[in-house]
């Protein structure tokens, strides 16, 4: 969605998203029962098959559009659930995603070019 002045530039830092995401699950009542690590790895699963199904229908990566009801759909928007979730499942669990970023980017930073040319 382009910058306008009804739709200011969004941008936020990971702890940030974290806890909006935390905040908006408990008021919509997500965190009244427990859940098993298994059942949220299953939610950020099916995340990403609606992302693969939006790609096998052969929507543009960058392309967001909406329903008839108003929801937006596209693989924008499918990124957006998982990575909804996994903060989701960050916060339940007291993980600090910020710092397992670092940690797995200085990883990264020290691996060879393409891993030993793996292909992806």
């Amino acid at each position: 969605m382009p910058d306008t002045p009804d739709n200011p530039p969004f941008d936020y830092s990971l702890r940030a998203l974290m806890e909006e995401t935390r905040e908006r699950a408990h008021r919509k009542g997500w965190f009244d029962e427990p859940t098993t690590v298994a059942e949220q790895v299953a939610l950020i699963h099916s995340e990403a098959s609606e992302l693969l199904e939006e790609y096998r229908e052969n929507h543009s990566p960058d392309a967001v559009r909406v329903d008839a009801n108003g929801k937006p759909l596209g693989i924008p928007i499918e990124l957006a659930d998982i990575l909804i979730r996994v903060c989701e499942f960050a916060t339940r669990y007291d993980i600090d995603l910020p710092e397992a970023v670092r940690v797995k980017g200085a990883w990264n930073d020290s691996r060879p070019y393409r891993h030993g040319n793996k292909r992806l």
